[in-house]
């Protein structure tokens, strides 16, 4: 039977039918091939399917990743079906988006990431740890605390003793100083009572002392007895103690302040002291009177 050769676009004996150039198969998805109807030769192909590119007839997949074409905030995955987002370390995928990336709040955690005597700071992605103020050390791992006292002899001042406590220190100043800088108190200023009466309070660097006025002693500058002590200076003369003080009293018979007192010649003083038919006689303190000769002391009165 004789034939014909048909032209690309025709088949059958006579080439009077359309070849249907689909059934080469030449598609990716063969389903969406469409003959092109003769004179027309070939075929057209559909659109490669979702998450891949090409022609219809190579289709390969789409890498959103190296394209950066994805919606992903960090990392993007590239696969077969499309691709999928992921976080750097430090973050989580957002539980609303998946494209989004939430940081990890490692501080938050009930147990801290950081060492004792540490605090933690949050920072996007990551932490970081610090020893607290008053401590030192890996603050991942252990922060000890500070001697400030034994590291810094001039921490506190001078008239203070320095004590360390845990991260930190204090300054207690020594008995007698006081304020910030531990200055001297002034205890006789403004307190009448510091001292007991008769005294006078002097001030003194980190106390006083409370000086007894004059005629006063003992702890409490109580009155002294010149007199039961014997402390006087009184010469023929009586000692009358006194508060603070003593007076001197010269003994009859004598004459003076008190401090020197001086024989009373009475015989000088009163020349009729004896009476008549008498001479006198001076004595320390006093006089004799002796009668005359042929004359007796009767009652005092020489006869």
């Amino acid at each position: 039977v004789a034939g014909c050769n048909c032209s690309a676009a025709w088949t059958g004996m006579y080439c009077e039918e359309d070849f249907n150039a689909c059934e080469q198969n030449q598609c990716f998805d063969n389903t969406t091939c469409e003959d092109n109807i003769a004179p027309d030769t070939g075929f057209t192909c559909g659109p490669c399917p979702p998450s891949l590119t090409g022609d219809g007839i190579t289709c390969t997949a789409i890498n959103e990743c190296f394209l950066n074409i994805s919606t992903c905030q960090q990392i993007c995955n590239n696969n077969v079906d499309g691709y999928n987002c992921s976080c750097e370390e430090g973050y989580k995928v957002n539980s609303l988006n998946s494209s989004l990336c939430d940081d990890i709040d490692e501080c938050a955690n009930v147990t801290s990431p950081c060492g004792i005597n540490a605090n933690c700071t949050n920072v996007p992605g990551n932490y970081s740890c610090a020893c607290l103020p008053g401590y030192e050390g890996v603050p991942t791992w252990l922060c000890e605390d500070i001697n400030e006292c034994s590291m810094n002899e001039t921490v506190c001042p001078e008239q203070s003793l320095c004590i360390n406590t845990n991260g930190s220190y204090q300054c207690d100043c020594l008995p007698g100083f006081d304020g910030a800088n531990c200055s001297d108190i002034n205890e006789c200023l403004g307190n009448s009572t510091v001292c007991p009466l008769n005294s006078n309070c002097n001030n003194t660097i980190g106390s006083f002392v409370c000086i007894c006025n004059v005629g006063f002693g003992g702890e409490n500058c109580s009155d002294i007895d010149e007199c039961t002590l014997g402390t006087y200076n009184c010469s023929w003369a009586d000692c009358v103690n006194t508060v603070g003080s003593y007076n001197c009293i010269c003994r009859t018979g004598y004459t003076g302040d008190g401090v020197v007192c001086e024989d009373i010649n009475e015989c000088q003083t009163n020349a009729s002291i004896c009476g008549a038919h008498a001479s006198c006689n001076n004595t320390v303190g006093s006089y004799d009177c002796h009668c005359d000769d042929g004359f007796t002391l009767v009652n005092g009165t020489c006869k």
